[in-house]
């Protein structure tokens, strides 16, 4: 998820829930870790990591997944 805000963190946090493996990159080290905590606290921190250095080296990761019933 690019950008931890009120939008992109509230939708990592959504698809997470789902099952949904989620990298979260933003430059402020503080948003991202407020999404861990709340995952820590709905205990879904296993489905959500931070992307290290992401604020000075910006990365974008695409992953494939086929939900049952995509017509992907």
């Amino acid at each position: 998820m690019i950008g931890c805000g009120s939008m992109g963190g509230g939708m990592a946090l959504l698809f997470a829930e789902h099952g949904i493996h989620v990298s979260l990159s933003d430059p402020s080290e503080e948003a991202m870790d407020s999404i861990v905590e709340l995952a820590e606290k709905d205990g879904i921190q296993d489905k959500i990591q931070k992307v290290s250095g992401s604020g000075r080296n910006p990365h974008i990761f695409f992953e494939r997944c086929n939900a049952k019933g995509s017509s992907f």
